[in-house]
C-alpha cells in the first residue's frame, strides 16, 4: 500500500504490484469540483520511469484520472508512475469517453455533493498475460511492465433520497468492450478474474 503524498499533504492511496510493476488499484475520493489542469511533470519512482513506455506504443494510463481529483495540488498528484498503467493510445481515449465522461455525467446527476458529502472511487486493473520489456543497469529484462487485460472502476455515494448507492464498470481493453455493472456483479467478475476473493467496498449494504 501506498499513501501518495504530494505537497506535505497524503492525496489519494494505492495498492501497488512490484512484481509487475502496475497499481492493483487506487482509492480516491470525488468532490464534484472542476478545473484542473493537466501536469506535464512526471513523479518518477523506483519501480518504473519515463523511458519504460518510450517507443512501445503504449501511453500512461492513469486509475486515478487527474480530473476527478478535488484540487490542482491532488490532481498534480496523479502523475505518478504507480498510478497508471499501460493502455493504448485508443483504448486510453475510449476509456476515457466511455467510462470517465460518464460516470461524472451520473455522479452529477445522481450523488449528494454539497455539505462535505464526498463520492468514494475505487479504479484498478487486472493483469493480462503480455508484457513490456525494460532495461536496467543495460539489462533488458522481456518481463518488465505488465500490460492489463482490464481496467474497472466503482463508486458509491449518497444520493439525493439519502440512500447509499453505487455503481461499477469493467472494460476489456482487447478490442474495447465496456460493461456496466452492479457492484455484485463486479465483484463476482474480478473474483474469477483474480482467481481470488475480491470485494470492492466489503460490509456495506448497496444498491
Amino acid at each position: 500500500m501506498i499513501c501518495q503524498r504530494w505537497k506535505n499533504n497524503y492525496r489519494f492511496a494505492t495498492v501497488y504490484d512490484t512484481v509487475r510493476r502496475i497499481p492493483v488499484y487506487s482509492a480516491y475520493t470525488f468532490s464534484g469540483k472542476e478545473q484542473k489542469t493537466r501536469s506535464n511533470e512526471w513523479k518518477i519512482e523506483p519501480q518504473a520511469v519515463n523511458s519504460d513506455y518510450s517507443g512501445t506504443g503504449f501511453t500512461r494510463g492513469h486509475v486515478f484520472p487527474y480530473q476527478f481529483a478535488a484540487d490542482q495540488d491532488q490532481a498534480d498528484s496523479t502523475f505518478t508512475l504507480t498510478n497508471v498503467a499501460p493502455q493504448t493510445k485508443d483504448s486510453n481515449q475510449k476509456w476515457a469517453k466511455e467510462v470517465e465522461a460518464p460516470i461524472r455525467k451520473g455522479i452529477k446527476q445522481g450523488c449528494k455533493l454539497e455539505q462535505n458529502h464526498r463520492v468514494h472511487f475505487v479504479t484498478g486493473v487486472v493483469p493480462g498475460n503480455n508484457w513490456i520489456p525494460i532495461k536496467r543497469d543495460g539489462k533488458e529484462f522481456q518481463e518488465g511492465i505488465n500490460i492489463p487485460s482490464h481496467f474497472w472502476s466503482a463508486y458509491c455515494c449518497t444520493n439525493n433520497k439519502g440512500q447509499l448507492v453505487a455503481r461499477a464498470n469493467i472494460a476489456e481493453l482487447e478490442n474495447f468492450k465496456v460493461k456496466h455493472s452492479n457492484i455484485q456483479d463486479l465483484n463476482t467478475e474480478l473474483t474469477n478474474l483474480y482467481n481470488s476473493p475480491f470485494s470492492v467496498f466489503p460490509g456495506l449494504d448497496l444498491k
